[in-house]
């Protein structure tokens, strides 16, 4: 696909979210962005498969690559379009180690629960081990659950646990580090991610961005909270509140 229709992709997007895609910091990157998604669109249908992303951006076919792209596709059509992309690329590159941990929490708590049984461990402990699941480290994880209240561990928990042993967050570290290298560089979502740190902006809470993501992918603007807060109130709210004087 040319230079003047990913362009055109970049500048769709930004003038259907422009207080969103600014906030992001990728306004300046639209087209960027729009060039690397038209890059991996190798059969040119605008949708970019599972198979395309693995290629272009030279990882490894994981478990949780699987799982990330699941995510990814609100719409389930088992592709990503541009939208999807750009805002669940910006959400996973910008996350911090802890966040990261917390990514793969919602991962794998597939019943929304807030907590994660010992089925979901297991899982989640095979997708990062493979075949050494049964490792003594795999084994001190998942025998953790068993002395847990209702034989679940909950976000804060599953954070902790897994952070104590660096091997089993390793697909998902090397899934974003590598996707950093692949689309618009290391540096660009380092400081990307400083700017999401240092903000109070809810947008920039991963709780409430993954609220969000539905209705950004969707190009509902109006859910997707596109007014920014220091705008003024539309006529109509002026009148709603506006005090009518008595008749004389």
């Amino acid at each position: 696909m040319g230079c003047g229709a990913s362009s055109s992709r970049g500048e769709a997007l930004s003038r259907e979210f422009p207080f969103t895609v600014r906030k992001l910091g990728v306004e300046a990157r639209a087209g960027d962005l729009a060039r690397f998604y038209d890059s991996m669109d190798a059969d040119g249908n605008s949708t970019i498969s599972l198979f395309e992303l693995l290629t272009r951006c030279d990882l490894e076919r994981t478990p949780f690559i699987e799982r990330a792209f699941a995510v990814a596709d609100r719409d389930t059509s088992g592709q990503l379009d541009f939208r999807e992309f750009v805002f669940a690329m910006w959400h996973f590159c910008t996350l911090n180690p802890d966040q990261v941990v917390g990514f793969m929490f919602d991962l794998y708590d597939k019943d929304g629960s807030g907590s994660i049984d010992k089925k979901e461990l297991g899982s989640a402990l095979r997708d990062a081990y493979g075949k050494k699941a049964a490792t003594k480290a795999a084994a001190r994880i998942l025998g953790k659950i068993s002395h847990e209240p209702g034989g679940t561990l909950d976000r804060l928990k599953f954070v902790g646990l897994f952070k104590s042993v660096s091997e089993a967050v390793l697909p998902a570290a090397e899934a974003q580090l590598a996707m950093q290298r692949q689309v618009l560089g290391r540096s660009f979502w380092v400081q990307a991610a400083k700017r999401r740190a240092g903000s109070a902006d809810p947008l920039m809470d991963p709780a409430r961005f993954k609220a969000l993501f539905a209705a950004l992918v969707k190009g509902d603007a109006r859910a997707a909270a596109e007014r920014p807060a220091h705008a003024p109130p539309s006529t109509a709210a002026k009148s709603q509140g506006r005090r009518v004087s008595p008749a004389r």
